[in-house]
C-alpha cells in the first residue's frame, strides 16, 4: 500500500481531498426532475473547493465562539431550535459527535435497495438515472428519497417523491441548498428527521483534521422544501499522550512527551496537504516539523530513509511488539527533533489500514544515525490519541445566504 492509500481516509472529511478536476455528476434541471442545477460537465479546483466554502458560507463562519451558544431569533427556525437544544445537553454532542449521529436530535433514514421497497414500482418509469437507486423513507411520512452515486467526485444523485399506497406519485423538487452533496468535497446529503421534522440535511467538516462540522436544514413543511438554515458544531479537543517503550534514557522520554501533541498536529496538517497535492497534481509538500531543513538536517534525514524504522523497535525482547503491526513504512516522515539541547532523529507514521489496529498513529524518537549506522537505534515510541474535551461552540443562522467566496474562512 502506497503513501497516498493510507492516507484515503482523510480525505472523505477533506474539503480539498479531491481538488483535481473530476467529472461533475448533476444532470441538467430542464431535462430530469431528480437534477439539482445546470453545472459544468467537469468542476475544476475552485468549483469543487467553492462546493464546501458555500456550505461554509451559508453557516457564516468566519469566528469562533468562546463558548457554546445558539443565535436566536423572535421566531426561531429549526436550526435555532436544535442549536438551543444541543447546546443544553453537551455531553451528547460530544458523545455522538457526527452529524448523522446527533441522537436524539437528528435521526437520518437508512437506505433500503430500491427493489424491496413498494414505491419503486411507480417511481421506476421516472428513474432515467444509470444504476438502480437506494431509497430512504421517514416513518410517519410519505416523503421518499432515490438517489444513487455518479462521477468522479461521488455525488449524490437522486429525486424526492411523495407517495401514499394507492396514491398518485407526486415527484418534488430538490431542497433549496446552494451546495452540491459529493463525498469528495466532504458534503453528504440524506433525509433525516430533526426534532421530530421531516426535512432533508446536507453535511461536511469544517476541519479535515478534527470533528467540527456544519449541517445544512431543509424543513419539509407538508407540501414543500421549507428556507434552508445552517448549525456549525465546533469541539474542542485534548490529547492523550501513551508512551508505548522507553530505553535506559528517561529524560528523552519525558521530553518527547512534551512534544508529542504538536508532532501529531503537524503530521496530520501535513498529511491534508499531501492529499490535496496528490489530487490537484501539483508537488508534494514536505513535512517540516522546527522550519526548512539545513544540508546537515537533509542528510540526517536521508541516512535515516536508508536505514528505515527497525522491525523491533524495543531491543532484546524476541518478537516486535504488536503496536507495530500494519505499520505503512511508505508513509514515515523523518525529521531532526532538538530535544533538551541536543538533536535526535524523531518519525511519524500512520498505519496502513486506518481504523485496523490501535494505535493508529506513531511517533517514534532515535539516535541520530551515522554514516557508519546499520540500523536506526530507537529511544522512545509514542503514540497520541485525540479526543473531544468538550463542545467550543454551537451556531445557527436562521435564514441561509448566498455563498460569499470573499468571506475569511478558515483554511487549514
Amino acid at each position: 500500500m502506497t503513501v497516498h492509500e493510507a492516507r484515503y481516509e482523510a480525505s472523505a472529511q477533506n474539503c480539498f481531498a479531491s481538488a483535481a478536476p473530476a467529472s461533475h455528476c448533476h444532470f441538467s434541471a430542464s431535462a430530469m426532475p431528480y437534477s439539482r442545477s445546470r453545472v459544468p460537465a467537469h468542476m475544476d479546483k475552485s468549483k469543487r473547493c467553492a462546493t464546501l466554502l458555500g456550505l461554509w458560507a451559508l453557516a457564516g463562519i468566519g469566528g469562533i465562539s468562546p463558548t457554546a451558544k445558539a443565535v436566536s431569533a423572535a421566531s426561531p427556525s429549526i436550526c435555532s431550535r436544535l442549536a438551543a437544544q444541543m447546546s443544553r445537553s453537551p455531553a451528547t454532542v460530544v458523545k455522538d459527535q457526527t452529524v448523522p449521529k446527533m441522537l436524539p436530535w437528528i435521526v437520518s433514514a437508512l437506505p433500503h435497495a430500491a427493489e424491496g421497497e413498494p414505491v419503486y414500482r411507480f417511481l421506476a418509469p421516472k428513474w432515467h438515472l444509470p444504476l438502480s437507486p437506494a431509497i430512504e423513507s421517514l416513518p410517519g411520512t410519505d416523503l421518499y428519497m432515490a438517489s444513487t452515486i455518479l462521477g468522479s467526485a461521488d455525488c449524490l444523485n437522486g429525486m424526492f417523491v411523495e407517495w401514499k399506497p394507492g396514491g398518485i406519485l407526486r415527484v418534488l423538487g430538490w431542497p433549496r441548498i446552494p451546495t452540491d452533496a459529493c463525498s469528495r468535497t466532504g458534503v453528504w446529503g440524506s433525509l433525516a428527521m430533526v426534532l421530530g421534522q421531516p426535512a432533508y440535511i446536507e453535511y461536511g467538516s469544517l476541519d479535515p483534521t478534527n470533528l467540527d462540522s456544519v449541517v445544512v436544514i431543509a424543513p419539509w413543511t407538508g407540501k414543500d422544501w421549507g428556507p434552508p438554515c445552517p448549525v456549525s458544531i465546533r469541539f474542542s479537543y485534548g490529547y492523550d499522550v501513551t508512551l508505548l517503550y522507553c530505553g535506559p534514557a528517561k529524560a528523552v522520554c519525558n521530553a518527547a512527551r512534551k512534544v508529542a501533541p504538536e508532532v501529531q498536529r503537524r503530521y496530520e496538517a501535513y498529511s491534508a496537504r499531501f492529499i490535496e497535492a496528490f489530487n490537484n497534481g501539483i508537488p508534494f509538500p514536505k513535512f517540516q516539523f522546527r522550519g526548512p531543513l539545513d544540508a546537515k538536517d537533509r542528510a540526517l534525514v536521508a541516512r535515516a530513509r536508508r536505514l528505515g524504522i527497525p522491525t523491533n523497535v524495543t531491543p532484546g525482547s524476541g518478537a516486535a511488539p504488536a503496536y507495530m503491526r500494519n505499520l505503512n513504512p511508505g508513509a514515515t516522515e523523518y525529521f531532526p527533533l532538538p530535544l533538551e539541547g541536543k538533536l535526535y532523529l524523531g518519525a511519524a507514521d500512520h498505519k496502513a489500514y486506518p481504523n485496523s489496529s490501535w494505535p493508529e498513529w506513531l511517533f517514534f524518537v532515535f539516535e541520530p544515525p551515522t554514516a557508519r549506522s546499520r540500523q536506526l537505534v530507537p529511544l522512545a515510541v509514542i503514540t497520541v490519541q485525540r479526543g473531544t474535551t468538550g463542545v467550543k461552540s454551537i451556531e445557527a443562522r436562521n435564514e441561509s445566504a448566498p455563498p460569499d467566496e470573499s468571506a475569511r474562512l478558515p483554511m487549514h
